[in-house]
């Protein structure tokens, strides 16, 4: 049986998202189940999500997807298609494709993260209780257990890609195991390894194990440069980040930087785009990615107050100036989707302000400093 409709998507079939002993078919998928990898694969929530592909049908689960494609942006869904363009359904599929968070550990308590995703802001909310309205509550389950871990070992004999996300993938130590034994039992070179990176870390000992993988692609997790960087992503200097990201620049890899655009970001967005545009000149081999941080975070974008969103818009002209190339053709798409949005759309202020003087107290930092408002009486 061949694609159905021009709705359908191969990842209920061969594709897994793992995170704190949840399974969900991919990272944007809005439910995660407490299940083995086995047993979700297994499952009848699944094979429920199958037939209502194989019908033609459009999965509530997959509503962030068709919202992307409704703005015109490309979606996950269609990512999948694209890397398996001949895909046919059968019976008894092995997974090909896997994304693992395998634990929390990390350096960084990034503004639009969660507890779920950073131990260190686990560590801030349990010393700033009131901070969980924003990070959330502090997680208990914060990596992969042993007997979960070893069904995903089992899955190594048919994959062709691999994600490692976390945390800092380069801090977590179940990441170093997991390749050591894909490399051991000789699959390695045939699996593409994709690794999400805060860049604040560069270990060669892992460098040497990724680099036995048929091929290997390090995202680079830049939002800013400068003090931005340290605002946006905070605990780690952006001099620290700068010279790792020459390093992985001369790594015999594929280089892509992904952008998380938050309503911070925006208001100084042209300072990345000229970062951005630097590096392309130098290292033409790379690529650029952004996406809108999702869900109902303080930081989104149209939370930005009305009197902000002329600079932030002022910004978003002057990096589609300066990034004129074709591989930024997709932050573009996206920068022109939040004009467009910004022109139809409130959000929530106040939910902003407060969420952001909360976490400027509780870190020493401020916004009105970081952009010059140090006037204004009221943000932030």
């Amino acid at each position: 049986m061949g694609l159905m409709s021009d709705n359908f998507c191969p990842a209920p079939w061969i594709s897994l998202f793992y995170q704190n002993n949840k399974a969900s078919m991919c990272c944007v998928d809005t439910n995660q189940v407490r299940m083995s990898p086995i047993e979700f694969r297994n499952s009848k929530y699944l094979s429920d999500i199958k037939e209502q592909f194989l019908n033609g049908e459009k999965p509530k689960n997959c509503s962030f997807c068709w919202k992307s494609e409704e703005q015109g942006l490309q979606s996950i869904r269609q990512h999948y298609n694209k890397r398996y363009p001949n895909f046919v359904v059968g019976d008894d599929m092995p997974l090909r494709y896997i994304e693992l968070r395998a634990s929390d550990t990390c350096n960084m308590g990034c503004r639009m993260c969660n507890t779920k995703n950073s131990s260190k802001l686990n560590r801030e909310v349990s010393d700033n209780p009131h901070l969980s309205s924003w990070f959330g509550k502090i997680e208990e389950d914060t990596e992969i257990n042993d007997e979960n871990w070893k069904e995903i070992l089992a899955t190594g004999e048919t994959l062709d890609a691999l994600f490692m996300t976390g945390g800092e993938p380069m801090l977590i130590k179940k990441y170093y195991e997991l390749m050591d034994f894909l490399i051991d039992i000789g699959t390695s070179s045939k699996i593409n390894l994709h690794i999400y990176t805060n860049a604040s870390v560069y270990n060669p000992i892992f460098i040497d194990k990724m680099l036995k993988f048929k091929s290997v692609t390090l995202n680079l997790s830049i939002d800013g440069v400068e003090e931005m960087a340290e605002y946006q992503r905070y605990g780690v200097e952006w001099k620290t980040i700068q010279s790792n990201i020459e390093r992985f620049l001369l790594l015999p890899v594929r280089v892509s930087f992904h952008t998380t655009i938050t309503a911070y970001n925006l208001l100084d967005l042209s300072s990345l785009a000229k970062f951005y545009n630097d590096i392309l000149k130098r290292y033409p081999g790379v690529n650029f990615k952004a996406h809108v941080a999702g869900g109902k975070i303080p930081m989104h974008y149209l939370n930005l107050p009305e009197k902000y969103r002329t600079k932030a818009i002022e910004e978003i002209i002057e990096s589609v100036k300066v990034m004129i190339h074709p591989k930024f053709s997709q932050i573009n798409d996206q920068l022109v989707s939040i004009v467009k949005m910004f022109q139809e759309n409130t959000g929530d202020y106040e939910l902003f302000i407060k969420a952001t003087e909360e976490m400027d107290l509780a870190r020493g930092q401020s916004f009105k400093l970081l952009n010059g408002i140090e006037n204004d009486t009221n943000c932030c």
